[in-house]
């Protein structure tokens, strides 16, 4: 396959500006020097968004809840659900976090937490539209697949149902989150009450 690619050139990139190829990624990769590459980068860059100035999402990450059945053993920051170091976020909490948030020019509030064995989603759809009604403008990047699976296995629904609702009520976007490793022997072991990385 690289012999294949060896005709390809940086300029094809800049004209075509295609979404490349798997085979042309790893070709990338492997022949084009690590300051090549971030030059060509920059080039692209600059043709999308002229100038010096290169910016970045400004977030904060907010945690619901430490309260937690999954049991991973890397994790040091979950509790048992009555455990008497157990918090869930208050509305007061959250408003002085998203001020805090706004005052620093932020925009993206990432909510994550623990599988709360009650916080079902009427918990979860409440606390979306609770916040969104109190500001309209804010970028809720919230849960993540675990945390989906855990909700659709408390309330007996699919995911997809469950992502509808979670939208419906103001989610924005979903981060990956949850992953860590995903070799289903090493993956029950580390997070035996996770869903498998099938479900994941």
């Amino acid at each position: 396959m690289k012999n294949d690619l060896k005709h390809l050139k940086i300029n094809d990139f800049k004209k075509n500006r295609h979404k490349i190829t798997a085979d042309e990624a790893l070709y990338l990769y492997e022949q084009l020097p690590a300051g090549e590459l971030m030059r060509l980068a920059d080039v692209l860059r600059q043709e999308a968004v002229p100038g010096k100035g290169v910016s970045w999402q400004i977030d904060r990450n907010v945690n619901i809840t430490n309260a937690c059945i999954s049991g991973c053993l890397f994790c040091n920051f979950h509790c048992k659900p009555h455990d008497e170091r157990v918090f869930t976020t208050t509305i007061e909490e959250y408003c002085r976090k998203i001020e805090e948030l706004f005052a620093l020019g932020g925009e993206q509030l990432l909510l994550q937490g623990g599988l709360h064995p009650q916080y079902g989603l009427d918990f979860y759809t409440s606390l979306f539209r609770s916040l969104k009604q109190r500001y309209p403008t804010l970028k809720l990047h919230a849960l993540g697949p675990p945390e989906v699976a855990h909700i659709a296995r408390l309330e007996k629904m699919t995911y997809r149902d469950v992502l509808l609702q979670l939208r419906e009520s103001g989610l924005d976007s979903f981060p990956g989150a949850g992953a860590e490793i995903l070799c289903e022997r090493v993956r029950t072991q580390l997070s035996p009450h996770k869903p498998d990385s099938k479900a994941w």
